[in-house]
């Protein structure tokens, strides 16, 4: 006599492992891609901005200063980032 709930109980695991993986293999391939992106981008380089407010007055990079601008700044982008990665996803978005 074959062991019936053994093979249910072993077919809703296996029916619940596939979502679960192909969920983890989107979060590594998104974050992969992600990882790429900031890895291989010149623009996103902030690395020079000293160089780049040379030109500009005294008084403007204190008041950038005074109102953290790179905090803000950094928060923003970020932002804006994750909102474009959220309308991506099929089932949120």
């Amino acid at each position: 006599m074959p062991d019936l709930p053994g093979f249910a109980k072993w077919l809703i695991d296996l029916l619940l492992y596939i979502p679960k993986k192909i969920y983890e293999m989107l979060t590594d391939m998104i974050i992969n891609m992600i990882d790429y992106i900031f890895s291989t981008c010149t623009v996103c380089n902030f690395s020079n901005i000293n160089t780049s407010l040379t030109g500009m007055a005294q008084g403007v990079i204190w008041m950038l200063g005074w109102f953290r601008f790179d905090y803000g700044l950094s928060v923003v982008l970020g932002a804006y980032l994750i909102r474009f990665l959220i309308r991506r996803l099929p089932v949120v978005g």
